[in-house]
Parts: C-alpha cells; structure tokens; sequence
C-alpha cells in the first residue's frame, strides 16, 4: 500500500497533521482489540493500524485533523468506542460495519467487515443530514483504493492545507473526478455536487 508515499506528502504538505499521526500497533495488538469486538480483522486493516494508530484528537478545530475532506482517522481505540456504542442501535449501521474515520460530529466512514457480505471490505459514508442519500453509502472500494485517493489528492493539490491555519481545503470537483476514477464500485462519487 502507499504508506511511506503517505507519510512523505503529508510531511510535505500537511505537516501539522503528519506530527498527529499516531504510533502504529502491532499485528498482535490490532488482531486481539478487534477479537475482542468479535471482528476477524482483515489483512489491510492491520497494515493500516500498523501504520499509524489514527490521529491524536485534541482540543481543536476538526478541521485540522481531517485526513480527508470530513474525516479524521481515529485511533483503534476510538473507533472500537464508537463501534460498541452506535453499531446495534441504528437501522442503518448494520452489524460488522466498523468505524475507521469520522468527522468528529456524527459522521462515519465503516468498513464492511461481514466476511459473508457482498461488500466486504467496502467502506460506506455514514451521514444522516445529507440530502443526496438516504443514511449510507458506498464511498472507497477498498482500504488501498482509499488510501490511493487520498495519496492522488494530496498529489495534485486537491487537498490543500489552508496557508497559516491548520483546516483542509479541497476542490470539490476534482475530488469528486478522483474519487469515481479511483472507487469504480462506489456510488457516492457518481452525485452532482458543486
């Protein structure tokens, strides 16, 4: 995966958050926080949280601490938190969808971890106040088609860290155009946002 492309660009572009970045785990630790949730935890999903162990969340704007438009990347800790507390009480956050980034205000970006699930290791945007979807839907095809369109726009200036502030800013259209190039299995990139 482009983990080491990550690291070099966000030192470069987004400095402030690469400094957040987390410690990853060991293959040991990440396989027994997820056995203890009842989740076989798949093989990208180690090497994410190998990695880094998502983004030290502080006091500040949420801004600063997106990886990606609308998204901070939770520490395995966290996401098991939000996991054991959302997961059984909401209609459309079904069993075995697990939390691996999120907007700090409600908003979830899950993976399908459901080994018997058509989607599995799909991830799907969970927004309740959007009015383009109803609740879900499906947004990256995969962690590394993930990671692949974060890496692309932070490539291309896409994602830009605002001058003198740590908040992401982004094109909006061409996220949209990298994110459907990327995600060919995924229908949020196919909405008409301006």
């Amino acid at each position: 995966m482009l983990f080491n492309e990550i690291d070099k660009i966000l030192f470069e572009k987004n400095n402030s958050l690469y400094k957040k970045l987390n410690k990853g785990h060991t293959r040991d630790e990440i396989i027994a926080k997820m056995n203890s949730i009842d989740i076989s935890v798949p093989e990208d999903l180690i090497e994410l949280y190998s990695w880094h162990n998502g983004i030290k969340v502080k006091d500040e704007a949420l801004g600063g601490l997106w990886l990606f438009p609308l998204a901070i990347f939770f520490c395995m800790e966290d996401s098991i938190k939000f996991y054991n507390n959302i997961n059984n009480t909401n209609e459309y956050w079904k069993p075995k969808m697990f939390p691996v980034f999120g907007d700090g205000g409600g908003d979830f970006y899950l993976i399908d971890l459901d080994v018997h699930s058509q989607n599995y290791g799909q991830y799907f945007y969970y927004c309740l106040s959007d009015p383009f979807f109803d609740g879900i839907i499906s947004i990256f095809d995969t962690t590394e088609s993930a990671l692949k369109t974060i890496y692309e726009c932070y490539k291309r200036d896409v994602l830009v860290k605002e001058e003198n502030s740590d908040i992401l800013n982004f094109n909006n259209k061409e996220y949209f155009k990298t994110g459907k190039k990327i995600n060919p299995r995924s229908t949020f990139w196919l909405q008409e946002y301006s």
